[in-house]
């Protein structure tokens, strides 16, 4: 069914206002007649909100600006805010599942890098692309644009690997979110993992029981 994408972006926005403006921060939506689209609510709505939480998440003072258009197949969003920048030589690192480029910023939001790794998977999956300019001092631009008629999920590229179907052993993920489940269970297998699900803390701990784990990721924002 047909999704409505001015919906989708209100409540995205609604969902990180009180922590940017708990920041000092300024939110500004920019729309014009947004068509509704054929796509997955969720995965949508998972791609503005992963892209306003970093950008609340490493923006010290200014604006974090949301810009959304339709286009002739399917839609275009920009995230820009007044952060601290990414150095050129950081940006090819960018997306890739487990990396956050190395600044004071990011070693005080820690993090999994798994945020745009996410991104970047849910917006192929949609047969788009996403793609990011910074310069150090003034900001990040984050676009991403969604060509909703060649959505083909077994075209998605969430890392490049040759693994030659190396095993690399278990990772317990702990994580209520449908979309996310699915996306971090394709990125880890594309990586030589098998991820175990869980829902809950008590899930996780009941699995920790039964079975060894390489490594845990865990949403911090969920319930037990």
């Amino acid at each position: 069914d047909p999704i409505c994408v001015e919906e989708i972006v209100e409540d995205a926005m609604r969902l990180v206002r009180t922590r940017a403006e708990s920041a000092g921060l300024s939110l500004v939506l920019d729309f014009v007649d947004l068509p509704d689209v054929e796509a997955d609510h969720r995965a949508v709505k998972q791609i503005l909100l992963n892209l306003l939480s970093n950008a609340v998440k490493f923006t010290e003072q200014g604006a974090i600006m949301v810009h959304v258009r339709g286009t002739a197949n399917g839609l275009t969003l920009r995230v820009v805010d007044t952060g601290c920048g990414i150095p050129p030589e950081h940006l090819p690192r960018l997306a890739r599942p487990f990396e956050q480029v190395e600044q004071e910023l990011t070693r005080a939001n820690a993090g999994t890098g798994l945020g745009l790794a996410l991104t970047k998977s849910l917006t192929e999956m949609h047969g788009g692309k996403l793609s990011i300019q910074s310069e150090v001092g003034k900001g990040t631009t984050f676009t991403v644009v969604l060509d909703l008629g060649l959505a083909r999920e077994e075209d998605s590229h969430v890392s490049s690997t040759d693994l030659n179907g190396a095993f690399r052993g278990s990772i317990l993920v702990v994580e209520d979110n449908l979309v996310n489940q699915k996306l971090v269970a394709a990125l880890l297998h594309k990586n030589g993992y098998t991820a175990v699900i869980t829902q809950s803390g008590t899930e996780a701990l009941a699995a920790l029981e039964q079975q060894e784990f390489c490594l845990v990721l865990m949403d911090v924002q969920m319930p037990m």
